[in-house]
């Protein structure tokens, strides 16, 4: 179970309800499209291809960045 913003932040804050996620994905610092050079966000997909050849496609619920003693980020972690 993981907490995923479902709406737009308010006078009340941000709403959040609790999902299942299927998987979690580890990248190393912040993921980055070469195309747009735009960082991985919550409206993106995932496209992943297995050993067998089955592709599956997942969309992020909630992405959070693990940064080190510096600050810098080090490894993001995506729940789809």
């Amino acid at each position: 179970m993981v907490r995923s913003a479902s709406g737009a932040g308010g006078v009340h804050g941000v709403t959040a309800q609790e999902v299942v996620s299927v998987a979690q994905i580890y990248f190393d610092k912040i993921p980055v499209d070469p195309a747009t050079g735009q960082a991985l966000g919550l409206t993106d997909t995932i496209t992943f291809t297995d050993e067998t050849g089955t592709v599956r496609t997942y969309t992020p619920i909630s992405i959070e960045i693990k940064r080190g003693l510096n600050g810098k980020p080090i490894q993001t972690v995506v729940n789809v």
